[in-house]
């Protein structure tokens, strides 16, 4: 089969798996008829949810919404360059905390996350956050798992598998800080790798290999200069244990649950899915979400369902009291890298996510040409108050860092004392998303047309063999020429030298000049500090043991 033609189908699988699953997410059987009018799920069909938590609103949501798990999905994407290089600074302070004011279905730990980020002292590697007794360290649900899949489409030969899996950790660290939540981003991205590289889903033999590539997530996250200098000490710090060792107390705990399934595996008979589920405990409202289970039974699941990618989604959505959109999205993401043909039921936003799909494809291929344009992030700040992402300019509506919208639906009015509106509206690159914002929209007339928010044609783009690992926090630019140097490149040749004066000098004065910024001199000159610490600390010991 066709990358592409793969590709393209794990998108709208896993997109359509959760539209199916998030209207009989946290459901009974009684409350799955009230919503969608049904006893058992078999397309995509309007349906009727409250909206905005306990204080919101009910409104009918179209066929085929999809939930929070595609939309931070397609966030992922948009922070993916040409290059293939994760901006994990532009998914952090731009993406996280614009989503709060469109999520939907979206759980605590995210949410909380992304609220903390709009703190200007905040980042991906200190958001340890600790809220109404969600704390960071503790986080260990399935937000990072089912958004992972694009960081899978976009990876090429030519990079190794450790720079894959740093970018997962990366991407799961900005928002949980238990090892179940990361090992479970691990173990899925693990098993979607391969099954776009070997047109299969993975086989319990498989499952072992992945779990022995799954023991270096340690010392990946030790090998890594922004991992293990900002943000490895303070988690240290706050758990009181070794990242390592908690990281092996997961893995045995996964290799129990992985016992625990093979019984029903071994039967393939997708009717035994809902007894495998139970058996895993993942319908007890206190472990359901957690990130490995949750990896664990869209796996499993994808091994039951024999390639029908269709009775896999319903499967997931039909069990109720499981967490149905997300094991639905990521078995989607399994199951549909491996069959030609789409979902033929409504989707919302297929257009664009297939346009995400093919951008993922090409950035694989090292074919890419096109960025999402991001503002400057040292000059970006996130607003505070989630009802004034929309504003009025002189040129029409504008949805904060995405640019123009236009209205796309109904309004939907919330009485109060400060009045709110919901409504559909379209980006300007063709998503939907249902904001809730002021009545009326504020009017701010310094607003520009829209400076970011849009695809940016990138000529002349390095191959993937050519490509450079950028700096944290860099938004697309039009060529390498334009880049300020880079702190990694920069590491590099201090420790080429052996950490000679000279040269550590010589590469704070190329990144000072290359940019003005002082944050990024700042975290250099930490860097160079600690991983010269550790240099010498590492030549006592060999010197102790001669």
């Amino acid at each position: 089969m066709e990358r592409l033609t793969a590709i393209k189908n794990s998108a709208l699988w896993a997109a359509y798996g959760d539209a199916v699953g998030f209207m009989s997410e946290l459901a009974s059987e009684s409350e799955l008829k009230r919503r969608a009018g049904v006893n058992n799920l078999s397309e995509t069909i309007a349906w009727r949810k409250r909206v905005g938590g306990r204080f919101g609103i009910d409104m009918e949501l179209p066929a085929g919404c999809y939930s929070d798990d595609t939309q931070l999905r397609l966030a992922v994407c948009r922070s993916i360059d040409v290059r293939g290089f994760f901006d994990v600074e532009a998914f952090t302070k731009v993406e996280l905390p614009l989503w709060l004011s469109y999520a939907l279905g979206a759980g605590r730990a995210s949410r909380y996350a992304a609220s903390n980020l709009t703190k200007r002292e905040i980042t991906w590697a200190n958001n340890f956050f600790e809220k109404r007794g969600v704390g960071y360290v503790d986080a260990g649900g399935n937000g990072a798992a089912m958004r992972i899949q694009p960081h899978v489409w976009s990876f090429t030969k030519e990079r190794e598998l450790e720079s894959l899996l740093r970018d997962i950790i990366r991407d799961a660290v900005s928002t949980h800080g238990h090892p179940r939540g990361i090992l479970g981003a691990v173990f899925h991205g693990l098993c979607l790798l391969h099954t776009r590289d070997n047109e299969v889903v993975p086989s319990l033999d498989d499952w072992s290999a992945v779990l022995k590539q799954m023991k270096h997530v340690g010392s990946i996250v030790a090998n890594d200069d922004q991992l293990s200098y900002r943000w490895l000490p303070e988690w240290e710090k706050q758990t009181g244990k070794r990242f390592d060792d908690a990281c092996s107390v997961v893995i045995k705990e996964i290799e129990a649950d992985i016992a625990k399934m093979e019984p029903y595996l071994l039967k393939g008979d997708i009717g035994q899915y809902r007894d495998m589920v139970s058996a895993l405990d993942a319908l007890n409202p206190n472990s359901r979400g957690s990130g490995v289970k949750t990896a664990l039974l869209a796996s499993g699941l994808a091994l039951l369902c024999r390639g029908n990618v269709e009775d896999a989604v319903l499967a997931s959505a039909n069990t109720l009291g499981s967490d149905t959109d997300t094991i639905g999205t990521m078995v989607g993401a399994l199951v549909g890298a491996t069959v030609q043909d789409e979902p033929k039921g409504t989707l919302a936003d297929r257009e664009y996510i297939i346009e995400e799909a093919k951008r993922m494809f090409q950035i694989s291929q090292g074919k890419a040409d096109r960025s999402f344009v991001y503002p400057d992030l040292l000059r970006w700040h996130p607003p505070t108050i989630q009802l004034d992402t929309l504003k009025m300019g002189p040129y029409g509506l504008i949805f904060s860092a995405f640019g123009k919208v236009v209205p796309d639906g109904p309004e939907y009015h919330q009485k109060g004392k400060s009045p709110k509106t919901w409504r559909w509206y379209r980006l300007s690159f063709n998503q939907s998303i249902l904001i809730r914002h002021r009545k009326p929209v504020i009017q701010d007339r310094t607003l520009p047309k829209s400076s970011t928010g849009y695809y940016r044609v990138v000529e002349a783009e390095p191959q993937p063999s050519q490509r450079k690992q950028l700096p944290l926090g860099m938004p697309p630019t039009t060529s390498e020429a334009d880049l300020p140097f880079a702190i990694d490149d920069a590491f590099e040749e201090v420790k080429r030298s052996g950490f000679s004066a000279e040269v550590i000098g010589r590469m704070l004065l190329k990144i000072t000049d290359s940019d003005d910024n002082v944050d990024r001199a700042v975290a250099f000159a930490a860097i160079v500090s600690k991983a010269r610490q550790e240099r010498q600390k590492r030549q006592v010991r060999s010197n102790n043991t001669k």
